[in-house]
């Protein structure tokens, strides 16, 4: 089977030198020691069957091999692959280190892929590499992404060199300029999901000081739950609050509106999600839950249910203050 590989004269001890390359498959050693990767056929390299990733792993999805596919394509493979000779078959071999590169060296329509032998390998090497393997931080890749826009690039060929979607460039950039706070929380480790960030800047647009009080709270946790939660109190205490609609002139209405239960107005799916959400609210310093299923009397009040006696009170929207969610 044929392999690149460069062109190297051996020489031996009181014999002349030879013009021939040496082959890989019988001498990887001089290939291995210049420092060049060898060229596989990728046909000839198989994955190792006793890999710790298993084929469920996240870093297997199509859409994390076809990012890492389409950076290849962009930009050829920058980081050989580490194999060993297949004992049992000659001229093929076992995948120590790189199988995510091979399949997207595939993917990418390459026939052949970098790789450097290495037959001092142990099964624990790959768990190794893995535990150790530490990644960007989010604010690491978007100084990066910011540096690239500085230089005149697009966020569409940034995104391409990446591998990654126009989204996801977008959302690094936002990181660039926060407002306050949530730059504080986000340089304080408090937050750290880009997509979590994103979705806090949309909500402290529409509700600037309720969400800055939210953040503000050290001991709040903030994660995709906690904001989602907030974004949902937002949005039931700003329907609650709106003018509810005049009744007919020829229409009363019904005299059990204030204490019967309605059918929430939120989609089933979102319906079910408030419901395993429930929402903690303060009322004149006591501890209660906002009942968002329950019409409340007028516009600009709401039901809650206090905690210590389970007493169910109409409230004015003005004394509620939120305190945090909790799941079930």
């Amino acid at each position: 089977m044929a392999v690149k590989t460069p062109t190297k004269r051996a020489a031996t001890s009181g014999a002349q030198k030879s013009e021939r390359p040496s082959s890989p498959l019988s001498n990887p050693a001089p290939a291995v020691m210049s420092g060049v990767p060898l060229e596989l056929p990728l046909d000839a390299v198989s994955p190792d069957p006793n890999q710790p990733r298993r084929a469920k792993n996240p870093g297997y999805t199509p859409e994390k091999l076809g990012e890492l596919a389409s950076s290849i394509k962009a930009r050829g493979q920058k980081q050989a692959i580490s194999v060993r000779i297949n004992q049992g078959e000659p001229g093929r071999y076992f995948i120590n280190h790189g199988e995510r590169r091979w399949r997207a060296c595939s993917m990418a329509g390459l026939s052949t892929v970098k790789a450097f032998i290495d037959n001092d390998f142990e099964r624990v090497d790959q768990v190794i590499e893995n535990l150790q393997r530490e990644g960007l931080t989010a604010r690491e890749i978007a100084d990066f992404i910011g540096q690239e826009l500085a230089r005149g690039k697009r966020k569409a060929d940034i995104a391409r060199e990446l591998g990654k979607s126009a989204a996801f460039v977008t959302q690094h950039v936002t990181l660039l300029d926060l407002p306050d706070p949530i730059a504080e929380a986000f340089e304080a480790g408090r937050v750290n999901d880009v997509t979590v960030v994103n979705e806090l800047v949309v909500a402290l647009r529409k509700n600037p000081m309720e969400v800055a009080a939210w953040i503000k709270n050290k001991e709040q946790e903030i994660t995709r739950g906690t904001v989602r939660g907030l974004r949902e109190y937002l949005e039931e205490i700003g329907r609650l609050a709106a003018p509810s609609p005049a009744p007919a002139v020829d229409e009363a209405p019904p005299a059990e509106a204030s204490t019967r239960r309605l059918p929430s107005p939120l989609s089933d799916k979102t319906s079910e999600r408030v419901h395993r959400l429930w929402i903690e609210v303060g009322v004149d310093g006591r501890a209660a839950r906002l009942l968002t299923t329950r019409r409340p009397t007028a516009s600009g009040r709401a039901w809650v249910r206090f905690l210590a006696d389970g007493q169910e009170v109409d409230v004015d929207l003005a004394s509620v203050s939120l305190v945090t969610f909790h799941e079930g």
